[in-house]
């Protein structure tokens, strides 16, 4: 090799390119099978290759690192948000059982026999505000800029606390 390094003796290269190989073997099948019937990346970027000329193609590396991107960011923002939700709740209790309350209108139980959905989160004023307010706090990219309100502020009927 060029530099005297041998990539298959990295064990990162290798689990990468088991993803890698993974990654064309689901678009491979996919492009053979047809779409799924649900959105999802792997058949917005078949269908993109169809209208794209033969040097613009997905490869196999653009293929691999769109699908590792879309998995990681769906899983960390959504787990960073809930994250930065719950140890907002534990640090303001009032907070806490304003939340509690508003889950239990829209049906959610602490047995677990009733579960939060998107439904529910959406019927639910307060519930949306919360994490609204969470993702204006603490964003959930960690390479983002942070935003603070300089003074409190009403917009929109809606009162806005500097901090």
């Amino acid at each position: 090799f060029e530099w005297g390094i041998d990539p298959f003796a990295i064990p990162a290269y290798n689990v990468y390119k088991n993803i890698e190989k993974t990654c064309y073997g689901m678009y491979l099948k996919r492009s053979k099978e047809g779409p799924t019937g649900t959105v999802n990346i792997m058949d917005m970027i078949i269908d993109d290759n169809k209208s794209l000329p033969e040097h613009r193609k997905w490869t196999k590396t653009s293929i691999t690192g769109t699908v590792i991107a879309f998995q990681t960011a769906g899983a960390e923002t959504s787990m960073a948000t809930t994250s930065n939700l719950l140890n907002f709740l534990s640090r303001n209790p009032e907070y806490q059982e304003r939340f509690l309350k508003a889950a239990r209108e829209v049906g959610v139980t602490s047995s677990g026999k009733e579960t939060m959905t998107q439904e529910k989160l959406h019927s639910s004023d307060l519930l949306q505000r919360l994490i609204s307010e969470t993702l204006r706090c603490f964003s959930s990219v960690a390479f983002s800029i942070t935003r603070r309100m300089i003074k409190t502020t009403k917009i929109g009927g809606v009162r806005l606390r500097k901090g």
